[in-house]
């Protein structure tokens, strides 16, 4: 159950005579549910966690930014940014403006100052990007050749 996430198929697998039945009373006992659960951590820990960590590496690399969209490299930085927060203790919500302190304001705008900042590098690099593409797509005539087109 742990591995497909399905009662029925692991209650049949394992041989009972009535898989349905069976499965919904292994469902309901707590200590056969932690232990599924426990595999289950187990396996997202040790497979899943490594495959998306060099997931989010791939997309945010320099080198790579033309192969991802800017949308897709901002969502990935910004969940890397949650999840790093969120395990240095600093996940707590914050609080609204007008609860903060003089310091806790300018803490707070230094901050989205820096995001602001790379989200319009990403910008920049977008409308790069697209401005390369339609020069690439452009034919020889409409780069300056011989002006025999229907306007010439």
């Amino acid at each position: 159950m742990a591995h497909t996430g399905n009662a029925v198929h692991a209650a049949k697998v394992a041989g009972y005579a009535h898989p349905a039945v069976a499965a919904s009373k292994l469902q309901r006992r707590e200590p056969i549910m932690q232990t599924v659960r426990q595999q289950v951590a187990a396996r997202v820990e040790s497979t899943l966690v490594p495959l998306a960590v060099a997931t989010f590496e791939e997309v945010l690399k320099p080198e790579n930014g033309e192969k991802y969209p800017a949308r897709v490299r901002v969502d990935a930085a910004d969940k890397v940014l949650k999840h790093y927060r969120s395990t240095m203790g600093d996940a707590e919500p914050e609080k609204e403006l007008h609860e903060m302190t003089a310091a806790e304001l300018r803490q707070r705008y230094d901050r989205e100052k820096l995001k602001l900042a790379a989200y319009d590098a990403l910008v920049a690099d977008a409308e790069n990007t697209i401005e390369h593409e339609a020069d690439e797509a452009l034919s020889p005539a409409e780069e300056g050749g011989s002006g025999d087109d229907i306007f010439g």
